[in-house]
């Protein structure tokens, strides 16, 4: 009998198209929204319960070790925004082929960066 070697593959090593990455980070960043959903349930209960709530809210949310969180999930609603939008276009029927496809994520990609610049701009 025969011993087969297990074998190691390196996830690292290959090299996936962009329709693939941002199909995973579209995934990903609803994942992110999904645990974000407590933080944005206390933001908007500390909103609107008196002024004072208010007032401790937005310091909060203003904070240093709140404010990168702040961003990182509103990146990832832009990022699932645009995402979700291809994938809705692409579920119509619209750039189906590989070289629309491709052309599509890269759209993705270029206007998320363009958002995460001017979102980290107007916050700081």
């Amino acid at each position: 009998m025969t011993q087969i070697k297990p074998v190691y593959h390196n996830p690292l090593k290959y090299r996936f198209p962009v329709m693939a990455i941002v199909s995973v980070l579209h995934r990903i960043s609803g994942l992110v929204l999904f645990l974000s959903i407590a933080l944005w349930l206390w933001v908007l209960c500390g909103l609107k319960a008196s002024p004072e709530h208010y007032q401790h809210t937005v310091m909060a949310m203003r904070s240093a070790w709140l404010s990168p969180i702040v961003y990182v999930c509103l990146l990832a609603l832009f990022y699932h925004v645009l995402a979700g939008i291809r994938h809705l276009i692409m579920d119509i029927g619209f750039a189906e082929d590989v070289g629309s496809a491709r052309a599509s994520a890269w759209l993705v990609i270029v206007l998320e960066i363009i958002l995460a610049v001017w979102l980290g701009v107007s916050m700081w």
